[in-house]
């Protein structure tokens, strides 16, 4: 499906939370900074518009990827246009993510969707206590049919933003203004 619509592709993934188990805390001034050297690097060498999917990242993060943004928009004649997935989801009426936010039914779906494997012992979820241990969601009603089917809901609604957008600043989904 990627190959649909990119030409690059830039997996960059941050977690903010060093309290939970299994993450790796990344400061938001430094995914700010990595992000903007990474987009301007590929400024310098004639690209001009960029597309950003985030799936994961609280406030902090968002933020920070705002920040990267604007600031390259402002500098460079650059369009960045910039979506998260809940957001879409919730849009296109698929999730609700005001139940289902963090490693719940929706993510987990998608990650087994992309590969299996990377999801094991989904049964423990039966025995514990979710928010514990950030999970607000349930893991358990997640699918890989079912995130095959979000992710083509998400590029589909992707690419027909792409198609009509002309801007040359950077738009975010989830903000209520159009750009920034």
């Amino acid at each position: 499906m990627q190959s649909r619509w990119s030409r690059l592709h830039l997996e960059l993934t941050s977690y903010n939370v060093p309290i939970r188990p299994g993450n790796v805390h990344v400061p938001p001034i430094v995914l700010k900074d990595y992000l903007h050297s990474i987009i301007e690097h590929f400024i310098k060498f004639g690209q001009k518009r960029f597309v950003i999917i985030m799936g994961h990242g609280g406030p902090e993060m968002t933020n920070a990827v705002v920040e990267a943004c604007n600031n390259l928009c402002d500098s460079y004649d650059a369009s960045i246009a910039v979506f998260h997935i809940a957001r879409i989801l919730e849009e296109l009426g698929l999730v609700d993510t005001s139940i289902d936010k963090h490693a719940g039914m929706w993510k987990t779906s998608i990650i087994m969707a992309i590969d299996d494997d990377l999801v094991r012992d989904l049964d423990v979820y039966r025995r514990i206590e979710p928010r514990k241990y950030g999970v607000v969601g349930n893991p358990l009603e997640a699918s890989p049919e079912l995130g095959l089917k979000l992710i083509e809901a998400v590029i589909s609604h992707i690419e027909d933003f792409i198609r009509s957008f002309r801007s040359e600043e950077c738009y975010y989904n989830w903000l209520d203004k159009e750009t920034c």
